[in-house]
């Protein structure tokens, strides 16, 4: 597998999620874009779209209040976009141990982001729980690369309705802009 570059999707409460994953893969020398320090306030949107759409593989961090995240749902669409170089980013989905699904052998739909339940239906995206063990991560983020070059990522009909009668809790999203500017 190339290098991939790495956009890191995740809700404010779990930064430190976010920066432990971030120096797990360090060593490895791997480009990680991570939202929170990607914009800054009243800093131009296309900055920030631009980082989700140079990276090739999108990693969403699954805490207790993810599904509720505009942004995080708007971040994992525009990362799997088809792009006029190629397809989009291959998705990988981490349970964090905070989340209620990570004691369980198995994940709820009703507890992930429903556009990323939708893709890994359609066996595009992948659904792991977290590991502090970079070996493991990597050998997800190959498998996630595999599926991104030999699939596409068909959004149904189900989840898009889904979403649009979707209550988002805009509190989870209250430090970021509006996702529409994505």
């Amino acid at each position: 597998m190339h290098q991939p570059s790495i956009y890191l999707s995740y809700v404010k409460a779990d930064q430190s999620w976010a920066e432990q994953l971030t120096a797990l893969l360090a060593p490895g020398g791997l480009a990680i874009r991570n939202p929170q320090s990607a914009l800054l306030p009243n800093e131009a949107f296309e900055q920030f779209r631009e980082a989700i759409l140079a990276s090739t593989l999108t990693i969403v961090l699954l805490g207790p209040t993810t599904r509720q995240s505009r942004w995080v749902d708007r971040e994992i669409a525009l990362s799997t976009e088809a792009r006029e170089d190629g397809p989009g980013a291959g998705l990988l989905g981490l349970i964090l141990p905070t989340h209620e699904d990570f004691a369980r052998p198995y994940y709820d739909p009703e507890n992930v982001p429903i556009r990323l339940h939708d893709l890994i239906q359609s066996e595009y995206a992948l659904l792991r729980k977290w590991t502090a063990r970079p070996e493991e991560i990597l050998s997800w983020l190959a498998e996630s690369e595999r599926r991104r070059l030999a699939l596409r990522p068909e959004p149904s009909l189900r989840a898009a309705a889904e979403i649009y009668r979707f209550g988002w809790d805009r509190s989870v999203d209250e430090t970021r802009p509006s996702p529409e500017a994505l």
